[in-house]
């Protein structure tokens, strides 16, 4: 199996600096609606046999170029959402660092912590990637939900676990392969150089 995961394109809450979960579902902005036709045009050098997709609005926004040139099997999930903000959610960037550097180790109201987001994405991966063995499958999620979803399919590959705290671009595409379960490969991480053409 190959995985070709991707995080959505700009949005206005990007643009805005304001915090973006579950709850605020922005559209792309201009630049995201760009970078989405960009990155479609990447897309269909690879080969694709189904699409998984999170179900909020800016994923399904950055889908949309790649799916005029090429009908897939899709499934909209909200397994692949971003993590849930809670009441920080919609609110400015600076607040939402400031509440937790005045809250140290306290979750504000509505906050999906880091296992309450691994046992989400790990339900996705045995109830929906498990049915996909041998297929190309291309997933458009989240910055940190794809983040975490990495560091669940590398959590025993010590040598790729630096390199998946890095920030992810907009439209920033990682490619595993994932044929050896046991040692999946990392072919390309975060990568914006379809943005570059």
């Amino acid at each position: 199996m190959k995985l070709i995961i991707v995080r959505h394109g700009e949005t206005f809450a990007n643009e805005k600096g304001i915090s973006c979960g579950q709850r605020y579902n922005s559209s792309l902005n201009d630049v995201g609606k760009l970078q989405a036709k960009k990155l479609a045009r990447r897309l269909l050098k690879e080969k694709i046999d189904v699409i998984f997709c999170s179900d909020l609005k800016r994923c399904k926004q950055t889908l949309q170029p790649y799916l005029k040139q090429r009908k897939k099997p899709i499934i909209y999930t909200k397994l692949l959402r971003e993590q849930d903000h809670g009441v920080l959610d919609k609110k400015p960037m600076d607040v939402f660092m400031k509440w937790f550097k005045d809250n140290p180790g306290k979750d504000p109201n509505g906050w999906e912590n880091k296992e309450q987001l691994k046992e989400r994405l790990e339900r996705f991966i045995k109830k929906e990637l498990s049915t996909c063995r041998g297929k190309n499958v291309l997933i458009i999620t989240h910055g940190r939900t794809k983040k975490m979803l990495l560091s669940i399919i590398f959590a025993n590959s010590p040598k790729y676990q630096d390199k998946l705290n890095e920030a992810t671009p907009n439209t920033g595409l990682s490619i595993v392969d994932l044929s050896d379960t046991k040692n999946p490969i990392l072919e390309l991480l975060n990568s914006g150089k379809h943005l570059d053409d």
